[in-house]
């Protein structure tokens, strides 16, 4: 208490004094770029940052030393905010080739940063740690690391994708499309692109195209829900597409993610662009249509280089039509040139004709309608485990179905015991079937039957395995019957199939298709059909026959009205004028005789 000798005692006083402790600086530290071919120069900065709100600190020191293949580079290029002297690593004056550098005595106001930057040279990947910042005030702070990728050449590659449709039903279809580009100056040949597709998705193919620039397509991969591909060529300015196609069969959200890596030995200038995503929602309303799938594959034991057909119904069970919906069947490498057909009921459409690989259709399924597909192929040589591949059906945009499992179905085919297949020694037996086809008459009406022949003779040393004949009938005729002399055939619309199977050395076998002329066949005109042999080994083959329309026969020559008479006939003619002229000169002779 405060007093007084003549006043007394007063009251009591007190104050707080706060004293602060100096906090260290902190650095942090970067390359730029951060990616070099080996020898070119990046740019190092070293950042310190004072986090006191009123102390300067004084006396800042710290030392980075190179990892091995870094140095200084020439001519010596530095910057300094911070103060003090920057000199090499061991406090000698910085040269060109110096391995590292330090700085001593700077200062730092409150609240601020300061920073040194060097140009630098490498050989070499690494990562570059500095020493621990310190200050005379503030004491120990951190240290700071940056990495550094240097390879053969510097790329800058992009990945751009997108989803289409962005919000999908389950069982409805949807593309992804991700477009892989070279933006910088050096060739990326080997660059590798990969997209892990999430767990909603079943993908049903997946398909390169659209290279542009030189850029070449390489194959895609597929092995369980992982997509891969390396790009073989790939120049500056390149660009390829890559489409995956799937049925989403969640009714969650999720984002597909697809990434892109430059080969081994290069590096990427700018990694930020090497991977895109698309994010996709789940539609939970819209016009409701069950589509169903079955398949069936027969035999159901199968033996290498015999036949297989698969039988695959898509029908849809309402109660709404369906324009757009997409088949698809990628079929197991272990069968040999799968073909296929379609055959619809009432107003369904799908394509038509043969056609050849993968099962992949856009059709339009009314309600209660269906459409049959018929696969024929060729087991491979070597097939030794079961075949087991899926038929899938997708809605597009805007559908819903009610019961999306029914919508893919599979077949499978085991292996029986295989025949033992031929050895020979010493040569090569090339094995090139003939395939041969006339039709019968060559000449007709409308309304009037044909028949086309095919003879398929093996004139090789070797047998022919698994040979396939296929007629696409021209659609002025229709199809009757087919007869085959070995193996089997189907019909299906204006396709007929013949599996032969083995054809042996010096053996021949005849196919026949009868087929009526329609009633609104053109006439005059003149009809070609073609078939095409195909087997194991070597190319197709192919041979035609010409059907020629006509409207009507002359009674006594049968030649058509509006032919015009050949050479021949003028000879003849004119023969029978002559022999008359002189049989009646005879006659003429010999009356006057008498």
């Amino acid at each position: 208490n405060v007093s007084s000798t003549n006043g007394g005692t007063g009251n009591t006083a007190s104050a707080t004094l706060t004293v602060s402790a100096v906090s260290p600086p902190s650095i942090a530290k970067a390359f730029s770029p951060t990616a070099i071919v080996s020898g070119d120069t990046a740019t190092l900065t070293l950042t310190i940052s004072n986090p006191n709100q009123q102390t300067t600190l004084t006396g800042l020191t710290v030392t980075d030393t190179f990892p091995s293949g870094m140095t200084i580079a020439a001519p010596v290029t530095v910057t300094n905010s911070c103060g003090g002297a920057v000199n090499d690593d061991l406090g000698g004056t910085l040269e060109a080739g110096d391995a590292g550098i330090q700085l001593t005595g700077g200062t730092l106001a409150p609240n601020s940063t300061c920073s040194i930057t060097v140009l630098i040279t490498t050989t070499q990947s690494g990562t570059n740690t500095t020493g621990n910042v310190s200050s005379t005030n503030g004491g120990t702070g951190n240290t700071a690391s940056a990495s550094i990728s240097v390879g053969s050449g510097v790329v800058d590659l992009e990945v751009s994708k997108s989803a289409d449709p962005t919000s999908v039903a389950p069982g409805g279809a949807i593309r992804f499309s991700i477009v892989l580009r070279n933006n910088g100056a050096d060739a990326a040949d080997g660059a590798t692109f990969s997209d892990n597709v999430p767990a909603q998705v079943t993908i049903l193919n997946v398909t390169c195209g659209d290279a542009t620039n030189g850029a070449v397509c390489g194959t895609p991969s597929v092995s369980g829900q992982d997509v891969s591909m390396t790009i073989p060529t790939f120049p500056s300015g390149g660009t390829v597409t890559v489409r995956i196609d799937g049925m989403v069969m969640g009714d969650s959200n999720f984002t597909n993610t697809a990434r892109i890596a430059p080969p081994t030995g290069m590096v990427d200038s700018y990694e930020a662009n090497n991977e895109s995503s698309a994010p996709v929602t789940a539609a939970t309303t819209g016009t409701a249509a069950d589509l169903v799938v079955t398949k069936s594959v027969s035999p159901t034991t199968f033996t290498p280089n015999g036949a297989l057909t698969y039988t695959i119904v898509v029908r849809n069970d309402g109660p709404n039509d369906v324009n757009g919906a997409t088949v698809t069947d990628i079929f197991s490498a272990a069968l040999i040139n799968p073909q296929w057909s379609c055959a619809p009921t009432g107003s369904a459409s799908c394509a038509a004709g043969l056609n050849n690989g993968n099962l992949v259709d856009t059709v339009s399924i009314p309600a209660g309608a269906s459409l049959t597909y018929t696969v024929t192929g060729v087991v491979a040589p070597g097939a030794n485990a079961p075949i087991n591949n899926t038929a899938y059906v997708a809605l597009p945009s805007g559908f819903t179905d009610p019961t999306p499992a029914n919508n893919s179905a599979s077949a499978i085919s085991n292996p029986a015991s295989p025949a033992a297949a031929p050895t020979q020694i010493g040569s090569i037996a090339v094995v090139d079937p003939v395939i041969v086809k006339l039709v019968d008459p060559a000449l007709a009406l409308p309304g009037e039957q044909v028949v086309y022949t095919l003879t398929v003779t093996n004139p090789s040393s070797a047998p022919a395995y698994a040979v396939v004949v296929s007629d696409t009938v021209p659609s002025v005729l229709e199809i009757i019957s087919a007869t085959a002399t070995q193996g089997t055939f189907t019909i299906s619309g204006q396709v007929v199939v013949f599996n032969v199977g083995t054809v042996n050395p010096g053996q021949t076998v005849t196919l026949t298709v009868t087929a009526r002329l329609r009633d609104d066949a053109p006439a005059p005109s003149a009809v070609t059909n073609t078939g095409e042999l195909r087997h194991q080994t070597g190319n197709p083959r192919v041979s035609s026959a010409t059907l020629r329309v006509t409207r009507g026969r002359l009674p006594a020559t049968g030649l058509p009205p509006a032919e015009p008479r050949t050479f021949g006939d003028s000879i003849a003619l004119l023969g029978l004028g002559l022999l008359s002229i002189v049989a009646g000169a005879l006659l003429w002779l010999r009356a006057r005789r008498r």
